[in-house]
């Protein structure tokens, strides 16, 4: 269970640096700071789903589809985006089964 949320943190920082590396070329208002953001959770989720020919089992959180999410000890679209490296995974559910618990 420790593996899952070490891979989930791997994406955090990934998505952090995704956000550090774009701040250093170019001035980003906060909602395109936010929009960014989510374009990098995209890469990792519904992206990463159809790269594998998986988007009709998992990707996005829809009816049907596999229940794969983590629970975040804060809201990333809404903290200094500098920060998010510092998230902490609370939870991680796989399947709709509760995989890791911190």
């Amino acid at each position: 269970m420790i593996t899952k949320e070490i891979t989930l943190c791997s994406r955090q920082i990934n998505i952090g640096y995704c956000y550090a590396t774009e701040i250093a070329y170019k001035d980003l208002t906060d909602e395109k700071i936010v929009d960014y953001v989510k374009e990098a959770i995209d890469c990792y989720t519904k992206e990463g789903a159809y790269a594998s020919f998986e988007e009709y089992e998992k990707g996005t959180l829809e009816d049907g589809k596999f229940a794969d999410f983590v629970v975040l000890d804060r809201n990333i679209f809404e903290i200094d985006k500098a920060d998010l490296i510092n998230t902490k995974v609370l939870m991680t559910v796989m399947g709709g089964e509760i995989t890791y618990k911190a």
